[in-house]
């Protein structure tokens, strides 16, 4: 984007080197299920160990009155069978016990919707005592899409209702309001809000950022910043100069003419308790382009 930084650390002293280095620590940490299993595997040895020198014992023992062949022969035998039963019990055991682990964890998982990325990280969640979430508590998988309209009067689901000519305009007028370009590498460096904006463009209104920025070339901008909450666009519709913007819907409410603000906010907060993300855009007639464009200019006495 359009951002200013101020470089505070490079090589192994950023915040990415760092995290790395602890995940590298925990990665060579011994988990808690890899601990019980080596302590089991200790303790079917120990057991097989020991009946297989029991079995040794005695079976040398009844075989070597029993039978007429050399000592040396018959404690061969004994050890070959002794080494046998040790093996196939140990191992056997050792490997479908690890199996049945796994397989009760998986199901666990499945049974409360839950996919683990890392399962060296669920198991030690025994030993968690505090889960720190953002976002209210809900992890999202970043991929978003646009499924309500407000157009002032209506709400439009998309899911259900028919859209109509004004969801579309604002739909369109959020894609013009958006700053991102398409590239080979477009799905995995934009923000998925702005491609959730082009995706409902691309299937109600048959129109990608593309075709919107050669009908609506963006002459001037206001980039978002965190203390406005808002960004800025200025281009041509019909021959004459608008500012189109976009940005918190509190924000906008408090700066817009006409508007029935607690009613804007209720509408928003209904949707933010809903779990949606709410962005508002709105639009003022601009006299002429603006040589020289400024928030108190643009950003106020909105429609």
């Amino acid at each position: 984007g359009q951002a200013k930084a101020i470089v505070t650390g490079t090589g192994a002293f950023t915040e990415i080197s760092k995290a790395e280095s602890i995940k590298q620590i925990s990665n060579n940490t011994e988990t808690p299920l890899v601990h019980t299993i080596k302590q089991v595997e200790k303790t079917v040895t120990t057991i097989a160990l020991g009946i297989s020198l029991l079995l040794f014992i005695i079976t040398l023992i009844v075989d070597f009155n029993s039978k007429s062949t050399s000592f040396a022969i018959t404690v061969l035998e004994k050890v070959l069978l002794s080494l046998a039963f040790f093996s196939s019990t140990s191992f056997n055991f050792l490997s479908s016990y690890k199996s049945v682990v796994t397989t009760i964890s998986a199901k666990h998982f499945e049974m409360n919707d839950v996919v683990p990325i890392n399962v060296a990280v669920t198991e030690k969640l025994k030993d968690v005592s505090v889960i720190c979430t953002d976002k209210s508590g809900v992890i999202t998988s970043n991929k978003m899409s646009v499924v309500k309209v407000f157009n002032g009067s209506d709400i439009i689901d998309l899911n259900t209702d028919e859209i109509n000519d004004s969801a579309v305009s604002i739909l369109r007028l959020a894609l013009i309001c958006s700053n991102f370009e398409e590239s080979e590498h477009f799905e995995k460096h934009t923000n998925s809000m702005e491609k959730a904006i082009e995706d409902a463009c691309i299937k109600y209104s048959s129109i990608n950022k593309t075709d919107i920025d050669g009908i609506y070339p963006k002459l001037c901008e206001l980039p978002f910043a965190h203390d406005r909450r808002l960004m800025t666009i200025v281009t041509v519709i019909n021959g004459k100069p608008y500012a189109i913007i976009k940005g918190a819907p509190e924000v906008i409410a408090a700066r817009s003419l006409r508007v029935n603000e607690e009613s804007l906010n209720k509408i928003s907060n209904s949707f933010a308790e809903d779990g949606l993300k709410v962005i508002s855009i709105a639009m003022k007639p601009l006299l002429e382009i603006p040589a020289n464009p400024n928030s108190e200019e643009l950003e106020n006495g909105l429609t």
